[in-house]
């Protein structure tokens, strides 16, 4: 829990001490496009207690126009958990791979609005007695997020951002829907 809340503060920390340095200049967005980040999330699945892992992504893509890029997402959560009942560690992580839009409201600000469509993971693995049982299943994965490009250098961005993932799982057929929640600090390259 205190690994969050040092991501949350350090998000909005960035967010807001660096945002005035980067108002001098404006972003530039263009051409081929590329980043990473880490962070932190909260599962929830009805009916479930909400269970708190780590974060990261990878993004790549083109840039249409000032106000839009277009690209791919990869998105995955996790948690390890001792179970009692098993006597063993598990493993349950949980991701998504979309096709993304992101939307910048101003030509010259930071600030973006992220939407995405594609699909859905989850997978349940345990070591129990050096045997490793493992289980996945997949569905449809959908992303909405929101940001803001910090200029660094002359193409380079600190990126805080909040993301929330939807999944709907076809698991033993079964419908598991889950949301993901996350908060991440990430470099992006234009």
């Amino acid at each position: 829990m205190m690994t969050a809340r040092a991501v949350c503060a350090g998000a909005l920390l960035s967010m807001f001490a660096l945002g005035s340095a980067q108002a001098q200049d404006g972003n530039s967005h263009r051409g081929f496009w590329i980043g990473f980040g880490l962070g932190a999330g909260w599962n929830t699945v009805p009916d479930e207690d909400t269970q708190a892992g780590g974060a990261l992504y990878a993004r790549l893509g083109g840039t249409l126009s000032q106000k839009w890029l277009l690209g791919g997402e990869a998105y995955g959560w996790g948690r390890r958990t001792e179970d009692a009942v098993l006597g063993a560690d598990v493993t349950l992580s949980r991701g998504n791979a979309s096709f993304i839009a992101m939307f910048y409201p101003s030509n010259s600000g930071g600030f973006y609005l992220k939407g995405g469509l594609g699909f859905s993971y989850v997978t349940r693995s345990a070591d129990i007695e050096g045997l490793n049982i493992s289980a996945s299943s997949g569905g449809l994965g959908t992303s909405f997020g929101l940001g803001y490009d910090i200029r660094l250098g002359s193409n380079i961005y600190l990126v805080p951002a909040f993301d929330w993932l939807f999944q709907a799982i076809e698991e033993d057929d079964e419908s598991e829907n889950s949301s993901i929640f996350l908060i991440s600090v990430g470099l992006i390259w234009h």
